[in-house]
């Protein structure tokens, strides 16, 4: 599970257009830097009691997370 600050450092280090990560459980749907920041949350619900998962236009680089 990728750090914060480690997140922040790679959207600010100008060389990516999307930064994916999980394990948290925590949705995020954010741009920052023009980088798209996306946490689809978690599947299965288990502990949120949400299923989500993340779908993302590469064309207009943003996303929606979608709840099952």
């Amino acid at each position: 599970m990728p750090k914060q600050e480690t997140i922040d450092a790679l959207a600010e280090s100008g060389k990516f257009d999307i930064i994916l990560s999980g394990h948290t459980h925590n949705m995020v749907n954010r741009k920052e830097n023009g980088v798209l920041i996306i946490n689809p949350g978690e599947l299965c619900g288990y502990l949120t009691n949400k299923s989500t998962f993340a779908i993302i236009d590469t064309e207009t680089m943003n996303a929606e997370i979608i709840e099952i």
